[in-house]
């Protein structure tokens, strides 16, 4: 029996939903600080090398734990701040795609 319009159109509405998502992710972890007018855009080879410096500075990495914990006042039942782990996932993706 062929798969009916109806569910091709629920399939399509939860791809763009999920890519929507995905989408929302990426913008958020790009805006960790607050505006800054004279700010510049990193290049994708300083974002790569910076996500490699966190991986493989686990000071680093605990001091940027710290610093968002602090910064967002998680409890501990939440002890990872999302935006972290944002970052880090994001960083992998970019290094998977190079």
């Amino acid at each position: 029996m062929p798969e009916s319009p109806y569910d091709s159109l629920v399939e399509a509405f939860r791809d763009a939903k999920e890519l929507m998502r995905e989408s929302v992710r990426s913008v958020k972890s790009d805006i960790v600080n607050p505006a800054d007018p004279n700010a510049r855009r990193a290049t994708p080879a300083e974002r790569l090398a910076d996500i490699d410096d966190l991986l493989n500075n686990p000071a680093r990495l605990e001091s940027e734990f710290l610093r968002l914990k602090e910064r967002y006042s998680l409890p501990d039942d939440k002890p990872i701040p999302r935006r972290l782990v944002d970052y880090i996932k994001q960083g992998l993706k970019e290094q998977r795609s190079t």
